[in-house]
């Protein structure tokens, strides 16, 4: 019988596109646990590559560490046709993990929409400002430009 395939933290790190550190800090968190050599090496079997691959997706896609934590490490039980799934306990904590994590996106969201509107009114301004100045430039009078401004 052959032993299964172990891979170096290294060859893991390029296989998935992520750094070494980034590895250390997801076995921090208990997101994978590689088995450690007699020279504490760690080595990372197929099912902890795809559990990595996995975690990269999600985080990809935006989920946060601490969803993807919840996701991870909470409880499963099988269902009927002998599927693991999340236990009613640990879909709650999930939901509550999503729910913040969109209320935290809603108030970047918003945050973004007043710096656009911001942004957009300074874009008026400054066009008026240079609009201002290359007709000065073109030859036209101060006062001319003011009773342009205010035809009262």
């Amino acid at each position: 019988m052959t032993e299964p395939a172990r891979y170096k933290v290294g060859e893991v790190a390029a296989r998935l596109g992520l750094t070494l550190r980034t590895l250390k800090y997801y076995e921090e968190l208990g997101l994978v646990t590689p088995e450690r050599t007699g020279s504490r090496y760690r080595m990372y079997s197929e099912a902890d590559v795809q559990r990595l691959e996995r975690i990269r997706r999600m985080r990809a896609l935006g989920l946060s560490l601490g969803t993807i934590q919840a996701i991870s490490t909470h409880p499963q039980e099988s269902d009927p046709d002998g599927r693991q799934v999340l236990t009613q306990e640990a879909l709650h904590t999930l939901q509550s993990d999503l729910r913040s994590q969109l209320a935290v996106l809603s108030a970047r969201i918003s945050a973004a929409e007043k710096e656009l509107k911001d942004a957009r009114a300074l874009r008026r301004d400054v066009q008026r400002d240079l609009d201002y100045v290359q007709r000065r430039l073109s030859g036209a009078q101060v006062g001319e430009l003011l009773r342009e401004k205010d035809p009262a």
